[in-house]
């Protein structure tokens, strides 16, 4: 029996090893591509179109933006909105104009060198409703790299997971993205002979490291337990999601400032069916371990195409979503093991970092 199998394996080994075919793909290595990113929402303007170039293959230039270009936005009315370029590559709608529900809306491109792109239509669907917004204790695992050896570690991070679930009035299955934006504030007691105070806050994405930023569901009626963030209870623990340790040099003495008042920053986007499908495969791709038997990537679809050549090449979407947009202030209480959470103004105005000496901010907690 044993020597049937070993047979069986050496003729298989032979018929492998016989069907065996070099791939060689073919590279154009000497072009650029145009890159397109853009976003148009319901909400306050500008809404932003950022166009860039890549690399040349093996060549890393640094980033390339696509300077002097025409671009506007045009809906299905025939309405045209022209944007400016406020810095190199990054165009603006004005301030005023935003997206309407249930409105469709075309992105035209002109490159300075009179090459001609146009986004296929896409239409903007309703916001969906934030039913409930809660959180529990939890633990994430992190990796971390050694400062002495480069050696790679884990660490189990204690902290609060928040979650939300939503709905649809028209009955259709949820399709959302959504960013979260972790806001922490700090005091420096400065006091030696008069009292003197620095009023100190930082804001970064904390989206990055969940396992995705999107998600769907079936709108039926019950939670969808969407997570959106996860924010560690100890200040030495907000390293991990890019947070740096504050240290302060007082009396002679080094001493850690700890972070206090956390405050996440959310955006809830609604997505047509091209932009769920487009941010679904990104996530996949991102998701990837690079491991042996990973699936082998395919290139995002774009809904930019050359006008002229449809053969040619461009990365990037142009995203069209109603979005909902709320300030929250995670209260947890890990003696009574409770978590409240409070809603306020929306603070996406306050600068992504900074201190006022002496000077209370008017959003201070």
């Amino acid at each position: 029996m044993r020597y049937n199998v070993f047979v069986v394996l050496a003729i298989s080994f032979i018929f492998l090893k016989g069907c065996t075919e070099i791939y060689e793909p073919e590279i154009s290595v000497e072009k650029e591509y145009l890159v397109v990113e853009g976003r148009l929402t319901d909400g306050q303007g500008p809404h932003l179109v950022k166009l860039s170039r890549t690399n040349v293959f093996g060549k890393d230039n640094g980033m390339k933006y696509e300077t002097n270009a025409v671009i506007r936005i045009k809906d299905s009315n025939n309405n045209i909105v022209h944007l400016e370029e406020k810095i190199a590559g990054h165009y603006h709608t004005p301030a005023d104009f935003s997206g309407k529900i249930g409105e469709t809306y075309t992105l035209h491109i002109e490159r300075a060198d009179g090459t001609l792109y146009e986004s296929e239509q896409q239409k903007m669907v309703a916001p969906v409703n934030v039913d409930s917004v809660y959180a529990d204790f939890g633990t994430q695992l992190f990796f971390f790299e050694s400062q002495v050896g480069g050696d790679i570690y884990q660490r189990e991070v204690k902290g609060v997971n928040l979650f939300l679930d939503v709905s649809r009035d028209d009955g259709k299955d949820i399709k959302i993205r959504f960013t979260s934006i972790l806001m922490l504030q700090y005091l420096i007691d400065r006091s030696y002979a008069t009292p003197v105070f620095d009023y100190c806050w930082l804001k970064k994405p904390v989206t990055d490291f969940l396992e995705a930023d999107i998600a769907k569901t079936p709108n039926i009626p019950g939670p969808t337990h969407t997570r959106i963030a996860f924010i560690p209870l100890d200040s030495w623990n907000m390293r991990f999601i890019g947070f740096p340790l504050i240290e302060v040099e007082i009396d002679g003495q080094t001493r850690i400032i700890s972070y206090a008042h956390p405050r996440i920053i959310k955006s809830i986007y609604t997505l047509n069916d091209d932009a769920y499908t487009f941010h679904y495969e990104r996530n996949k791709q991102l998701s990837d371990e690079g491991s042996f038997f990973d699936p082998i990537s395919p290139q995002l679809a774009s809904n930019i195409n050359n006008v002229n050549d449809p053969d040619d090449l461009v990365l990037g979407f142009f995203e069209v979503s109603s979005v909902t947009k709320a300030s929250l202030h995670i209260r947890p209480k890990v003696d009574k093991n409770i978590i409240k959470i409070d809603t306020l103004d929306c603070l996406e105005y306050v600068p992504t970092s900074g201190c006022m000496l002496n000077e209370v901010p008017e959003w201070w907690l």
